[in-house]
């Protein structure tokens, strides 16, 4: 009952608590191999999950039916 009453509560500190640990992490790869590796790295896996994504959901890994109004704001993001 606690969980269904509390649902947003809880969501709400998982996500204050993912982002803290990704500050941290982030820092801490950063200083081990540099911000530019890391930001390289990162955006390289983001491409491939967000292709997982939607290939699991769609059945294409990029989303061929994407307007460039999509592919900007994706890239912008």
């Amino acid at each position: 009952m606690l969980l269904q009453t509390h649902i947003g509560e809880i969501a709400s500190l998982l996500t204050a608590v993912c982002w803290t640990l990704s500050a941290i992490f982030f820092e801490k790869a950063g200083r081990r191999v540099g911000s530019l590796s890391v930001n390289i790295i990162r955006i390289f896996l983001g491409v491939i999950f967000l292709g997982l994504t939607t290939l699991a959901t769609r059945g294409m890994f990029f989303p061929m039916d994407a307007t460039a109004y999509n592919w900007f704001w994706l890239g912008i993001s």
